[in-house]
């Protein structure tokens, strides 16, 4: 039963998150075109609001695709191998680079090890925790460490920023699914 429950719920989130696509990518393309063609039209409020909408549909595109990746886990078999943990990160640099430079962020990536693992999650692991790194800091100059240290078997990564944080009392939810 347990199961099958389990697979109706990855169908759901997945045939879910890939209705909700077409709508969010409409309302983000109508804004779009409603900001270009009118935003010397409108007041500051109006252009606040207008960065409001975008930034909605930002995050409801980034909650979609993150629902559509979860109901894929287990569907696909995990690939182990030897990988250099330095050269994921630089690939996911690269897809955040414009907005590495816009937001002038100071990105400091000590030598990292080769360790056995699965590749495309561990990339995918470092693009979220930099990204957040990025989105949610105030700062002139975001700035972002990712290290490492040995410990006996076992690799210890960190990644350091000068961001909001997480107020120890959400601490332990924060890693729940969908918080």
């Amino acid at each position: 039963e347990l199961v099958r429950s389990n697979k109706d719920l990855e169908q759901f989130a997945y045939v879910a998150s890939h209705d909700m696509k077409e709508p969010l990518r409409t309302v983000g393309t109508f804004t779009t075109l409603f900001n270009r063609r009118y935003k010397n039209s409108i007041d500051q409020s109006g252009r606040e609001y207008l960065n409001f909408i975008t930034e909605g549909v930002d995050r409801m595109s980034a909650l979609i695709n993150s629902l559509l990746t979860y109901s894929q886990v287990g569907k696909k078999d995990i690939q182990f191998k030897y990988a250099n943990v330095n050269e994921l990160i630089d690939a996911k640099v690269k897809e955040l680079s414009n907005l590495i430079h816009d937001r002038n962020v100071k990105l400091i990536i000590e030598p990292l090890p080769e360790i056995y693992c699965a590749p495309d999650q561990l990339a995918m692991i470092f693009y979220n925790l930099i990204l957040n790194g990025i989105k949610f800091n105030k700062t002139k100059i975001p700035e972002i460490k990712v290290s490492c240290q040995e410990n006996k078997n076992n690799w210890i990564f960190s990644i350091k920023d000068n961001g909001i944080g997480i107020e120890p009392k959400y601490q332990k939810q924060i890693f729940e699914i969908f918080k």
